[in-house]
């Protein structure tokens, strides 16, 4: 798994099987992989780490959310705005 081809197969199986419901993502990946067991490792491996850091991220953010709240400037107080603020704060 070390040209660019091979690079690419894993970064667009990845991609497609994140767009997927959790629950079609076994069969899907199965299916793709289903001749190659080291291929579909890596790409197992993958999607769980992305999995995982977005629960991180989520989970950052509700709790900067919760305790910055409308308090952030230009923020509405709702919602997207609300984590457009708190993105916006972080990365200053």
């Amino acid at each position: 798994m070390n040209t660019p081809e091979d690079r690419q197969q894993v970064d667009q199986l990845v991609s497609a099987a994140l767009e997927r419901d959790p629950s079609e993502r076994v069969a899907f990946l199965s299916e793709s992989c289903s001749s190659d067991p080291e291929l579909l490792a890596q790409v197992v491996s993958l999607v769980a780490e992305r999995e995982q850091s977005a629960n991180v991220w989520e989970s950052d953010v509700s709790a900067a959310d919760k305790a910055f709240g409308s308090r952030l400037p230009g923020s509405s107080g709702t919602g997207s705005d609300r984590t457009v603020s708190i993105c916006y704060r972080f990365a200053r």
